[in-house]
């Protein structure tokens, strides 16, 4: 756990965090996360060679963009010399990847009590509005459906973000207390207002 940890706090990521995030998300070896790893990377490097488009849904789309050839000189002895056609991959993002890393949006839902759910924000929220601790703000569904009106809202956990040298706190996670028990296969929360983070982004309401 302190390996994820870590791994979390780093600004940037590489092939053997990806493969132990991802060992540990779905429960298996680590041996055969960097094989799945892999096998997606290549087959999108394979389908780009052959001058295919590989979309994949609310994520984005990887292409290939080719740009023509034309003529140059050597930066180092000023001769002239002809540039070859290049093929260069393209990555496009998807509207719900877009959204995400602008508008706060549920990062993760999870039962804690019979009738209690922790949300968890993609985003630190601000603490100082109102909405954030009111129930008509949320929807929790159960198999899909709304299971009614939350009786309460209490902040779960807080962090602090630097904004220009200035540390802003604000909210990463609330616990939302329904008015009866929360029995289904699946379980989601949605927004109904709109909250905002510390940024002033708002969330994007379905």
């Amino acid at each position: 756990m302190t390996e994820i940890k870590n791994i979390k706090v780093k600004d940037s990521w590489n092939k053997n965090d990806l493969t132990i995030l991802l060992a540990n998300e779905a429960g298996i070896p680590k041996v055969h996360a960097a094989r799945y790893i892999n096998i997606v990377t290549e087959t999108i490097a394979e389908a780009l060679e052959e001058g295919k488009k590989v979309t994949i849904s609310d994520f984005g789309t990887f292409q290939v963009s080719e740009r023509r050839s034309f003529s140059g000189r050597n930066p180092k002895t000023g001769d002239p010399l002809n540039v070859p056609v290049r093929r260069i991959p393209v990555f496009r993002a998807g509207k719900k990847l877009k959204r995400s890393l602008n508008h706060p949006q549920v990062k993760t839902c999870g039962l804690v009590d019979v009738n209690k759910v922790k949300l968890v924000f993609s985003k630190t929220m601000d603490a100082d509005q109102d909405l954030l601790l009111d129930g008509s703000a949320y929807e929790v569904l159960v198999d899909k459906k709304s299971v009614g009106p939350i009786v309460k809202v209490q902040i779960d956990d807080k962090n602090t973000v630097d904004r220009g040298g200035e540390d802003v706190e604000g909210v990463v996670s609330v616990v939302l207390t329904c008015s009866g028990p929360l029995r289904g296969k699946s379980l989601d929360v949605r927004f109904l207002k709109e909250l905002q983070d510390v940024d002033g982004n708002l969330v994007t309401l379905d």
